[in-house]
């Protein structure tokens, strides 16, 4: 082969190769401004340019896996779950080593009540090992890398506990639920994790163990909600004193919180405060003058006196207002009982 041949078969390879890198810095370019879609919060327009970029474009396999797992991410933020599965299982056949697709498969599988892949996917993200990187780069750069993957697992491995705590109390599995909320909370501290051991417990009739997790969230997350469920907690165990203490701060917050009210009107009823229960019935109904359970309980309470043509009156205001098709059974019920 002649000497001439060979050079311009060289330079031909180079134009070639030239030619090759400035189209494929096109493309990055085009992906680069596609993400920036992502990071402004344009989820629908990125997805659908993800779909562009994967049909008509040819890319090295450490951006079709960036691809891939962006289309995944929008896809999921706008509940198209169908297309996130699709897109986080086409990424898991490029890499099998971020743990960030497998929770939010985990998620995603949750969320449409597959339980089966979600605990397979959840498990797949607690029993994931970071790895060392690369001997070729810088001792420092790799140690600081290996330390910020390092912690990004370790939440992703909470958020994985927290995930598997969650299907099985909703599965009705309380215990085994608890097992795995414990494992989350020996990573971090948290007041939605505490809220709902407290609620296992308490389904297990637990009570002192129910209001010790719930006092531990109240100590993180201070919530009036909170509160209001403590003092049921202590209205189980009849320790009355105690609920109606934490009613009453409820009510110093905010003096129109309905639910508290109603629970201060129960606990006194249950325990014969009846001149208490009476001053707020009456600031109940002139809080609330159309609220059907209001009207109820007040019927109850005026029965309990012999107050017959009062408890009627109640009863029929229940039945006026009433939503509910339960409460109003009660209602015709008790007024049924009342005319025999």
């Amino acid at each position: 082969m002649k000497p001439i041949f060979l050079i311009k078969l060289l330079i031909l390879g180079l134009l070639f190769l030239q030619n090759y890198i400035y189209c494929y810095d096109s493309q990055k370019r085009y992906l680069e401004s596609v993400n920036l879609l992502v990071s402004s919060g344009n989820y629908l327009q990125a997805l659908s340019e993800y779909d562009i970029l994967l049909d008509n474009y040819k890319w090295h396999k450490k951006d079709l896996l960036q691809i891939y797992i962006q289309k995944g991410n929008c896809a999921y933020k706008l509940e198209q779950y169908d297309k996130a599965i699709a897109a986080y299982q086409n990424a898991i056949t490029l890499s099998k080593k971020n743990p960030d697709i497998y929770l939010n498969l985990g998620s995603i599988f949750e969320k449409i009540d597959l339980v089966n892949e979600s605990i397979k996917s959840y498990t797949e993200v607690i029993n994931f090992k970071q790895k060392f990187f690369s001997k070729l780069i810088d001792k420092l750069i790799r140690k600081k890398l290996y330390e910020q993957k390092q912690k990004s697992l370790i939440e992703n491995k909470f958020n994985a506990f927290f995930g598997l705590g969650r299907i099985h109390q909703k599965l009705g599995l309380n215990s085994k639920a608890i097992q795995y909320y414990s494992q989350a909370l020996k990573i971090k501290e948290s007041a939605a994790v505490y809220r709902n051991i407290s609620e296992c417990y308490e389904l297990l009739h637990d009570w002192d163990s129910a209001i010790s997790m719930l006092t531990k969230a109240i100590a993180i997350d201070n919530k009036i909600d909170d509160y209001i469920k403590l003092s049921n907690l202590f209205y189980l165990e009849t320790k009355y004193e105690k609920s109606i203490e934490l009613l009453s701060e409820v009510l110093k917050q905010d003096p129109n919180n309905k639910l508290a009210l109603i629970d201060l009107a129960i606990v006194y009823f249950k325990i014969g405060q009846y001149n208490k229960l009476y001053e707020l019935l009456d600031t109940l109904k002139e809080k609330f003058p159309n609220d059907a359970l209001i009207c109820f309980l007040k019927s109850i309470v005026l029965y309990t006196q012999k107050e017959i043509k009062l408890t009627k009156i109640e009863l029929e205001e229940t039945l006026k207002y009433a939503k509910s098709s339960m409460l109003k059974d009660y209602a015709r019920y008790f007024m049924d009982y009342l005319e025999r």
